[in-house]
């Protein structure tokens, strides 16, 4: 019998068939308790019960618009999510910190947002252009009207208005790869943030037609 490694273990629904619905996370969103997570992996506490720290959670409302989101999961039927912020006033601990004070659930949540977390530090080339469409999640009221966060980015990254037509996507691409591509004196990673970012508004256009 195969012993299950301790990072792996979960006591929560990853639920990796719903990671790449857009509306299925849009409405998720919207019902879910959230795990703000700071760039060094602290995230906030409130003391409960006979001075024992639990994580503080947020509802999606009180999260600011503008900031990095991950879907970790579901338990209970409540979808969780994580949200990088800078540590504001209150009581923020790390893992390492909390122990083994908080149970089982709060600990795999909070081990999981925090790879992710350190993931994305590590790949900031990549995590920053085509950044997670999570982030780009807005009230239902909004959805039908609106440019996800993550397409404004990659026409950022394109030098293009968002909005702008596929055949500007293409001949912006082709302009960038003259002008970046490893053979001029570029980068590789710079060249795969454009083409990452070209393809993603491209497959948006196509969907959105």
């Amino acid at each position: 019998m195969s012993v299950q490694p301790l990072l792996s273990a979960t006591v929560f629904d990853r639920a990796a068939q719903h990671r790449g619905d857009l509306r299925w996370l849009a409405d998720a969103w919207e019902r879910s308790r959230v795990l703000c997570v700071s760039p060094k992996s602290a995230t906030p506490v409130v003391t409960g019960a006979g001075g024992v720290p639990q994580l503080s959670y947020r509802a999606a409302a009180d999260v600011p618009p503008a900031v990095p989101r991950r879907f970790l999961g579901v338990a209970g039927g409540v979808p969780y999510f994580a949200a990088t912020l800078e540590p504001d006033d209150g009581d923020w601990r790390t893992l390492r910190e909390l122990g083994l004070a908080v149970d089982e659930l709060a600990a795999g949540l909070f081990t999981a947002a925090i790879a992710l977390e350190q993931w994305h530090q590590r790949s900031p080339s990549i995590s920053e252009d085509i950044s997670s469409f999570y982030a780009s999640i807005r009230p239902r009221a909004q959805r039908r009207v609106y440019i996800p966060r993550d397409i404004e980015s990659a026409y950022r990254v394109l030098h293009l208005p968002p909005g702008a037509s596929a055949e500007d996507v293409t001949q912006a691409r082709r302009a960038l790869a003259r002008q970046y591509h490893p053979d001029a004196g570029g980068g590789h990673a710079l060249m795969v943030s454009i083409n990452l970012a070209a393809d993603s508004i491209l497959r948006w256009l196509h969907q959105t037609v």
